[in-house]
């Protein structure tokens, strides 16, 4: 197949669940991303039975569906980053990394949600299969909330990120309705770095760290640094809670 070179610099994939009411998932990616001006596409791992309040079913993607489409679309288009989030199931994230190997110039960032906010629980780390170590240290960058990290920290055997072999993680502080500004940290082998931004008290923003990654990545594309993505994507993100919270008072 040839590949369309069209989008060759600005071409971006989601990979993860379809949340119908669009506040996370492949629809908040690419909603994201086409804001940005990039060519954005998306490969679903489940479908939801879901609204900003809880996530009731998930509904895993047929694998060899799955795994067609994805080779579909590197096949056919030159992609440089990829955002990995929900997947139902160990078996559907051995698919993605089993064919994302092939192509070894792709940047892969993934989000882990191991359970949605309000509701299902997606990968448990009981069952977690021995390549997990293998997976983390070939992506660029991952972005786990507290929770997350504590738990595969816990399957490492390490105590913090820099004993492991991963490039680069930024831990997404999990905001409650008390707080008002929060505090993320890059970890990577040369040190860390934080980046604060504010919240707005009260808010639940349903899927905020989905999109802070896929700001985070949307940067990346546009050739930003590591260091100058997250930053942005901070300030991205503090205006879309004021906006949120805008909304909602004049609703």
């Amino acid at each position: 197949m040839e590949r369309n070179l069209q989008h060759r610099k600005t071409s971006v994939l989601s990979i993860g669940g379809m949340d119908p009411c669009g506040g996370a998932g492949i629809l908040a990616d690419v909603r994201a991303w086409e804001a940005m001006g990039l060519h954005a596409m998306a490969v679903p791992t489940c479908q939801t039975v879901q609204n900003h309040e809880a996530c009731l079913e998930v509904h895993p993607a047929q694998p060899t569906v799955f795994k067609n489409q994805l080779q579909c679309l590197l096949d056919g288009y030159e992609i440089a980053w990829v955002k990995l989030g929900a997947f139902p199931n160990w078996e559907l994230l051995a698919v993605a990394f089993e064919v994302l190997a092939a192509y070894p110039t792709i940047n892969i960032v993934w989000d882990p949600v191991l359970k949605a906010s309000h509701g299902s629980r997606f990968l448990s780390l009981d069952k977690a299969p021995q390549d997990l170590e293998k997976w983390l240290n070939g992506c660029f960058l991952i972005t786990p909330n507290y929770q997350e990290s504590q738990l595969l920290l816990q399957q490492l055997a390490c105590e913090t990120w820099q004993h492991t072999g991963v490039k680069s993680v930024v831990l997404c502080t999990s905001q409650t309705k008390k707080e008002t500004q929060v505090t993320d940290t890059l970890y990577t082998p040369q040190g860390t770095q934080h980046f604060t931004h504010s919240l707005v008290a009260g808010v639940d923003f349903h899927g905020s760290g989905c999109t802070y990654t896929a700001h985070i990545v949307g940067y990346l594309v546009q050739g930003n640094t590591l260091e100058q993505s997250i930053q942005q994507a901070s300030t991205d993100l503090e205006q879309l809670f004021i906006n949120y919270h805008t909304s909602l008072v004049h609703a």
